[in-house]
């Protein structure tokens, strides 16, 4: 046994680091005399120990290095103070190759200081700027030695995270020195001091002192200086580096803040410190690797306890550091015999198989997208701090659920890239899912059948899906992403599989992967199922040695199909497969118990072939404990747990009648054909249908999920958008199957033995027909035969008709019932009208017919506006028509009695009248108690009577107020009043962009022509060739045949004249947007292409007013050359006036606005330039948004809490406990029971909230993991799923605060995706749910880009209005912008022919890209802001470089003096070096021009990673671009053309294009991959991101760098929402004017 050094008396440990150095010295001085040199210059060392043998005659001693260096004269310290001073009078001195001694010459550790009477330091001392000089002037610095007495030290930049290294000064009577690289000697005793100093500072900024929060506990703040990969000598794990720098840590917070304001006792009781002192004391420390070491080591602390001495003094700070260094000597040696054992394996070596090799049997790499809705922790910071970096046998084990495995670019990754044996991974692979206890009892746990079909398929049979901890503990079940991961474990026993990865942290069984990992993980499983059937057939062989891999092919070729091991017959892909995976064959051979199976010929074999193939050698080292970052760290943010919104019972059972009981519906219409007889729902009494029909409908529609899944994967926002709504339009297709083109794309959807469903009757025809009439087909002539007349219902609801007439009502037309009402002409109108016995007047509601009955859909249903008989005797009928819900926009989830009435009359004749039919108009109250009980009336049925309240216009895409119904008059209420526009001559007109020739760049041309010879283009180059309106004025009017002509001059704009002068000319960007310049070219226009009206004036303007042009120059077409302009546009004309002329000021008071789900508050900024709306409330759960819209918004009270818990309290507030739904979440309950009495009292009471708005997150219902084999859900349970996730959705919760609040004005934003989210459910029934709270509502979708800003960035947005005020309008386009048809699609049913156009869209906007002004490019968003470096992190403050260019600059930067969070995220080495690979400013530029680099010979294919030294692929393998055939040349890959050509990835911005859409973490492999600023080698910033969203540089910004990012990404964009708050304002006034009539 070695002996133990026991520390029983003050100054044992200091004398043992003494003795140490001394023999440290002596070791040093023999080696360095060992060294020799040979002739040819290389260093060698003597033949012996680690030596090699060489001739006397080759080798002399020199020191040629020593030699070389400059000779210092010794100064003092005065002199040398002097000599180095800084220009800028600093104090501070840089101290290189220093030491520092007692009075006796001893060296000394700088934390002992305290403990010695003088301290002196020898060294050279250089002036201060020395300190970041890489290579340092030797003759600036002076030569020292033993300065002194030092007056003390400290760890200077202990507050400054952002500092890459600590700085650790040591101060004198005279000066302060900066230590830096101390003297080889002492730097055995410097370097721990240096580590702990960095572990102190990151434990100052994990106690989150900026945030005033001092509460962590001692296993958080150890787990986030694991993730800060911090460590010290002898830190075998992140707790013991932290133990082992606790009396640094302690000491030196003590004099910061907000420490230093505490007194002993209360410092010591902050939590950490607490824990750390208790740490440092316990008996458990004074064997800090005790569970790791045996007894055998060479230094170990005695086990008696150590008193805890509460006095201080001298004797017991000796005994504190002697403890201190004890503990770190004593570590120092365990790590030694730790590394030793390791050495025994350092020879091995283990080859892993590089992806490209593996590929082949995996899926097409997907990126993970971690659910937003969930919060996820970090392993290391929720795990023990024992546990961090501990050795595997000691780690604790947890089951991981629904798990994904990944990358650090998000990529889906297979395990086989991560070491099956204890070996050093080269590969950073992370895993997250749910993290559950592992139960000890159960053996069988996550085991997988080892026979069964499936791969993943039977993992964790029992109780699966079931997430039980154990005791009710709080980590039971919680959503985690773990540290990377370090070895792969696989075992097999009782037919079962069960894998396991082992991380810093835990051991990890995974149970039930993700249903986009499993097939990663599936074959991993068949990959291990294989190697089980090897292992046992070598160990079942007579001698295991004969077993070759020839023969073990050949095994595999004679399986059958249907075998789980099954893999092809041909023999080159059996061998293939098998040499890929060979790692997992080997493990398992490796694992027998037998020494023949694991040395058999098999195992050399297997090797020798995987060497040939593409591998990485991994080793063992003697690295201590290090990881790779997770990319999700920091990427992640508090989110609201799974909790069922609050609602109100209104919206509750509308939601309820939309998503809970249809699919029940389906199963009563089955035929009994279709059943199959044995499931749940078939023998079910109460459905008495079975599910095959239904179940293969749903197995279609998960198929079709899965298929839009991975076409819609590589699309950014923009695209999805597009493609999910288009599939909106598809129907599907009969007899086949689904059809995939050569891209991957699919055809159309098919399905067999698909019969053409029955086409749907309309509303009315119950009531028409009757419940048992058919129609018979005699011949030529048509009869009805049943029981009741086709006049009746189900209960004749009228008795004076004929009951033996077979003809239409109209044709019973008796006489006129009073006298006229009114005349007009020969035309003479009356109120009613006698048909046989039945009376129909205005403002009933009848149904018409063409001629006869031939079919129920070739009829009309209208509301009688007027009835008038001609002077001829024709007698005729106008009617409102009317649509059931069912035929507007909200289809099947309308209510089943409601109906709307279109704003268009049709006229008729008379005897058109088939019948009347029953229909109320219903006046609802505004409030919640009477649409409540209104709603629940028709969720319940309780009355069946159709009713009308609203107008349906299909065109506006609105349900409004009723319209005017104008009874009885005679004139068309519906036909338009409006005149069309009439132009002058000397108006100012706009002018279609296409009217007029304009010249286009050389450069745009040769543009086009590269880009149709490509398969596609940049989306940054949309803009392209676009231009805005023309401006002109009108010349003459000249009528001609058929049309108006006009002749106008042209003014042309500064684009014009870039265009003509060519390349040098950059008008547009230095020119205000608004500008124009008068010319003497004409064109001829006609009257059509005319836009509307503008003006021009001479006078300058700093902003743009809509429509103003200013003009001061004049070009001159013939010279190509500008002047100054002689013409005077002083002389205004009416159209001036109304536009700039001053309005009447009105003290209008701001709607009080509240903004739920808030971000950083881009909604409310923009409506508060708009002057609309003052936000007095806000609520955003996540932390940093939350503080970023309190800095902004000063005056609102802003909410960082639960919205569903304050949705409880606003509803206690108002005593409307009886309106809350009965499914409300007690976790809300009691959030709003623990929140303080200010925040309860500060909620809006009621009346007081004008507008609402916000952007709700929603999720899927499709419950798409019905099929999975471990649970076939039978209807009910399908049912409660979808309703169960219904519930979860937070738009409920944001619908209930209307019904609760009832504002005014009510706005909803969301993405365009929106409108196709769940097939176009969640938008239909938001439409359907304002409307039955009475609100009138308008939706549409619109584009940031045309209103400002350079992106493309489509939102919905939902209007609602209170009934009685005016509903805005939409705001007109402001700059010209090319983007795809912004649609959403609806049924149409058309008027007279009645037929149904199902490929009908509503469009916001009818002109695609005409606007007044140029589009705004990135150079105008950019061009004005300070070169950074890539990964700029410190400085969030800096000055401007230069003025304001562009128009965009000037209005961005208006009051903003100080440049703000001009921040970049960090590129690693590869991405960088890519990055500096893309030209620069060439349009459409991205991953294609590594490739060309690559295959032209240009640059290496391979990069060399400096921080881990590997090779690695410069072009992204993933990417599929061109590969090298056998012969070693450059081809085609056929997958390259997937995914659009994975177009956009590490692509770079074009300054003249526009960005393509904002992001919230920009990322070159991210779905917007075009993030690389235009002329420099990195990301875009933060305040790059906040201009191209249009924030004001005033705008603060609250977080980290990815909090920041994520808000701006989120953010709805100013302009356009201070564009839609000008036209809320607009109708506010207009609202306020009608209401004072």
């Amino acid at each position: 046994m070695a002996p133990t050094l026991a520390v029983k008396k003050a100054g044992g440990a200091a004398d043992a680091v003494t003795k140490s150095t001394k023999t440290a010295r002596k070791r040093k001085t023999s080696v360095a005399s060992a060294k020799l040199e040979s002739e040819d210059g290389r260093a060698v060392r003597r033949s012996g120990r680690g030596g090699s043998k060489r001739p006397k005659e080759d080798v002399k001693f020199v020191s040629e290095r020593r030699a070389n260096r400059p000779v210092y004269d010794v100064v003092d310290e005065k002199e040398a103070f002097e000599a180095t001073r800084d220009p800028t009078g600093q104090r501070l001195r840089v101290l290189r190759g220093f030491s520092i001694e007692d009075s006796d010459g001893t060296a000394v550790a700088l934390e002992t200081f305290e403990l010695h009477d003088e301290v002196y330091f020898s060294g050279v001392v250089y002036p201060y700027h020395a300190r970041t000089e890489a290579k340092v002037d030797e003759t600036s610095g002076r030569h020292v030695s033993r300065v002194g007495p030092c007056t003390g030290w400290k760890i200077a930049n202990l507050t400054r995270l952002g500092d890459k290294d600590v700085a650790i000064v040591l101060d004198t009577k005279l000066g302060t020195y900066l230590l830096q690289k101390p003297k080889p000697s002492y730097g055995k005793l410097f370097r721990p001091l240096n580590a702990q100093a960095m572990i102190c500072r990151e434990v100052y900024h994990a106690i989150g002192i900026q945030e005033g929060k001092t509460t962590l506990s001692y296993d958080v703040v150890v787990g986030k200086v694991a993730a800060a990969k911090l460590s010290c000598p002898g830190g075998s794990n992140p707790m013991t580096s932290v133990n082992l720098s606790g009396n640094l840590i302690l000491s030196q917070l003590k004099t910061v803040t907000p420490f230093d304001k505490m007194d002993g006792k209360e410092f010591l009781n902050v939590p950490f410190f607490k824990q750390l002192k208790s740490k440092m004391k316990s008996s458990s420390l004074n064997g800090i690797l005790r569970s790791q070491v045996p007894t055998n080591a060479s230094i170990r602390i005695g086990d008696g306890p150590i008193e805890d001495l509460e006095e201080e003094g001298p004797a017991n700070a000796q005994m504190d550091l002697d403890m201190a260094l004890a503990h770190r000597l004593q570590a120092e040696e365990e790590m030694k015999y730790i590394g030793s054992n390791k050495r025994k394996d350092k020879g091995k070596e283990y080859l892993r198989m590089e992806l490209k090799e593996l590929a082949e049997d995996y899926p097409t790499p997907r990126f993970f997208r971690p659910d937003l809705g969930d919060t996820y922790a970090n392993e290391l910071e929720i795990a023990f701090g024992e546990d961090i970096g501990a050795d595997a046998e000691f780690l604790p084990h947890y089951v991981l659920e629904d798990f994904t495995v990944y990358d650090e670019d998000f990529l889906e990754t297979p395990l086989e890239l991560v070491p099956t044996m204890k070996y050093d991974a080269d590969v950073p692979i992370f895993a997250a899912g749910i993290q559950v206890y592992s139960n000890e009892d159960d053996f069988t746990e996550c085991g997988i059948p080892l026979t069964r079909g499936a791969g993943s398929s039977g993992a964790g049979e029992a109780g699966a899906g079931v997430m039980e901890g154990s005791d009710g503990d709080e980590r039971s079940a919680l959503r985690i992403y773990t540290s990377d991961i370090k070895q792969l474990l696989i075992k097999s026993f009782a037919d079962m599989i069960f894998v396991s990865i082992r991380t810093s942290a835990a051991v990890y069984k995974l149970k039930e992967p993700t249903e986009n990992y499993e097939p990663y993980f599936d074959t991993l499983i068949k990959v291990v199922r294989v190697a089980i059937k090897i292992r046992d057939m070598v160990a079942n062989a007579k001698r295991a040695s004969t077993v070759s891999l020839d023969s073990v092919v050949r095994s595999f070729q004679q399986l059958e199909k249907d075998d789980v091991c099954y893999l092809w017959w041909a023999k080159e892909k059996i061998e293939r497969f098998l040499v890929v995976h060979g790692q997992v064959i080997l493990g398992q051979l490796a694992d027998h118990p037998r020494a023949e199976v694991k040395k058999c010929a098999l195992v050399k074999q297997i090797e020798q072939k995987m060497s040939a193939c593409r591998h990485s050698k991994l080793y063992v080292s003697d690295k201590k404990y290090l990881r790779t970052k997770n990319p999700m760290e920091g990427e992640t943010s508090k989110k609201p747990g799974k909790m069922i919104a609050t609602q109100t019972k209104g919206i509750h059972l509308i939601w309820e009648d939309s998503f809970k009981g249809r699919r029940t519906n389906v199963f009563r219409m089955m035929k009994k054909e279709e059943r199959c007889g044995h499931c749940a729902t078939c023998t079910n009494p109460h459905f008495k249908q079975a599910c095959l029909t239904v179940r293969k409908k749903w197995e279609q529609e998960l198929f079709e999920q899965k298929c839009i899944e991975e076409k819609t994967e590589r699309m950014d926002e923009d695209e999805q958008g597009d493609f999910l709504i288009d599939q909106l339009h598809k129907q599907p297709v009969e007899d086949g199957k689904v059809e995939v083109d050569e891209s991957g794309n699919q055809k159309g959807w098919k399905k067999k033995n698909l019969k053409k469903p029955k086409k749907e009757g309309k509303w009315w025809d119950d009531q028409y027909f009757g419940p048992n009439v058919k129609k018979v087909e005699n011949g030529e002539n048509i009869e009805y035969v049943g029981q009741n007349k086709w006049w009746y219902k189900k209960k004749p609801w009228y008795h004076d008709a004929s009951k033996n007439s077979e003809k239409n009502l109209g044709s019973l037309f008796t006489k006129w019932k009073g006298k006229a009402s009114a005349e007009e002409g020969d035309k003479k109108a009356y109120a009613e009208a006698l048909f046989g016995m039945a009376l129909i007047g205005v403002d009933d509601v009848i149904l018409l017919c063409k001629e006869d009955i031939e079919d129920g859909h070739d009829m009309l249903a209208g509301l009688v506006q007027a009835m008038w008989e001609e002077e001829g005797g024709n007698k005729f009928v106008r009617v409102w028509r009317i649509v059931h819900g069912r035929d507007t926009v909200i289809a099947n989830y309308a209510n089943d009695f409601e109906c709307f009435i279109e704003p268009k009359c049709y006229e008729f004749p008379l005897e058109s009248i088939a019948c009347k039919l029953p229909m109320i108009h219903r006046e609802t109250d505004f409030d919640i108690r009477a649409t409540t009980e209104a709603i629940k009336e028709d969720v319940e049925k309780i009355t069946k009577d159709y009713f009308y309240r609203k107008t349906w216009d299909a065109e506006k895409g609105a349900f409004m107020d009723l319209v005017e119904k104008k009874l009885g008059e005679l004139s068309d209420p519906s036909a338009p009043t409006e005149e069309p526009p009439q132009y002058n001559e000397n108006d100012f007109v706009y002018v279609d962009s296409s009217a007029i020739d304009w010249h286009r760049p050389e450069k745009l041309e040769t543009h086009w022509k590269k880009s149709n010879k490509t398969e596609t283009s940049w989306k940054g180059d949309s803009n392209y060739g676009l231009h805005a309106y023309h401006v002109c004025q009108i010349i003459r009017v000249m009528e001609k045949k058929n049309t108006t002509m006009f002749k106008a001059r042209i003014f042309y704009r500064p684009e014009d004249i870039d265009a003509i002068l060519g390349e040098g000319s950059d008008l547009a960007y230095n020119s205000p947007v608004w500008e124009v310049y008068y010319s003497e070219d004409t064109v001829e226009i006609d009257y059509e292409e005319i836009m509307g009206k503008c003006t021009v004036c001479n006078v300058e303007q700093a902003i743009y007013k809509r429509n103003v042009f200013i003009c001061n120059r004049m070009w001159d077409s013939d010279k190509e050359t500008l002047r100054k302009c002689k013409q005077d546009f002083m002389q205004k004309d009416a159209f001036y006036e109304s536009v700039v002329g001053a309005p009447p000021k009105e003290n209008l008071k701001k709607l009080a606005t509240l903004d739920i789900f808030a971000g950083c508050g881009g909604l409310s900024e923009g409506m508060h330039q708009a002057g609309a709306a003052e936000t007095k409330w806000a609520i955003e759960f996540e932390d940093a948004a939350a503080k970023s819209f309190e800095l902004n918004h000063k005056g609102a009270v802003v909410y960082n809490k639960n919205c569903n818990a304050l949705l409880v309290g606003c509803i206690r507030n108002q005593n409307l406990v009886e309106f809350l739904a009965p499914n409300v979440d007690m976790e809300a309950l009691k959030q709003w029971d623990e929140m303080d009495k200010k925040s309860q009292d500060a909620l809006p009471k009621k009346g007081e909230v004008d507008f609402i708005c916000g952007g709700p997150p929603c999720q899927g219902y499709s419950g798409m993991n019905r099929f999975s084999q471990r649970n076939r859900l039978t209807i009910e349970n399908e049912e409660r799923l979808v309703w169960s996730l219904v519930q979860n959705d937070m738009v409920l919760n944001f619908l209930s605060w209307a019904d609760v609040t009832r504002p005014k004005y009510f706005m909803l934003e969301n993405v365009r995706n929106f409108v196709a989210h769940n097939k176009g459910s969640t938008f239909k029934v938001v439409i359907r749910t304002l409307n039955e709270l009475g609100y009138q509502v308008r939706f549409g979708v619109m584009n940031a880009g045309s209103f400002g800003v350079s992106q493309s960035r489509k939102r919905l947005f939902i209007f609602g209005a209170a009934p009685g005020a005016k509903l805005p309008e939409w705001p007109e386009p402001k700059t010209v912008f090319r983007a795809s048809q912004i649609s959403i699609p609806y049924d149409v049913y058309r008027a007279w022919d009645c037929s149904r156009d199902l490929g009908t869209v509503y469009q916001t906007y009818h002109s695609a890209s005409g606007a007044p002004l140029r589009a705004v490019t990135v150079q105008d968003t950019l061009g004005d802001l300070p070169e950074i470096e890539n990964g700029n992190l410190k400085d969030t403050e800096m000055d401007y470089s230069e003025k304001p260019t562009s128009s965009f600059q000037k209005d961005i930067r208006v009051g903003a003096t100080i440049l703000t969070d001009h921040i970049c995220k960090d590129l690693n080495p590869l991405n960088l070096y890519r990055c500096s690979l893309i030209p620069k400013n060439q349009p459409g530029q991205d991953w294609r021009a590594l490739e060309d680099a690559v295959h032209e010979g240009r640059i290496d294919e391979k990069f060399t990673d400096p921080l881990d030294l590997k090779e690695k692929d410069v072009v992204p393998w993933c990417l599929g671009g061109m590969v090298k055939n056998k012969e070693g040349k450059w081809v085609d890959n056929p997958s390259r053309h997937r995914h659009n050509n994975w177009r956009g990835l590490f692509g770079r911005l074009d300054s003249k294009g526009h960005f393509p859409t904002a992001i919230t973490d920009p990322h070159p492999m991210g779905k917007v991959g075009t993030v690389f600023h235009p002329d420099q080698d990195r990301v875009v910033s933060v305040r790059e991101c906040a201009r191209t969203q249009g924030f004001p540089d005033t705008f603060k910004f609250y977080g980290t760098i990815q909090n920041k990012y994520r808000q701006v990404g989120n953010a709805v964009p100013p302009p356009l929402a201070r564009a839609l708050g000008e036209e809320l304002l607009l109708a506010h006034n207009a609202s306020l004017k009608e209401a004072e009539k």
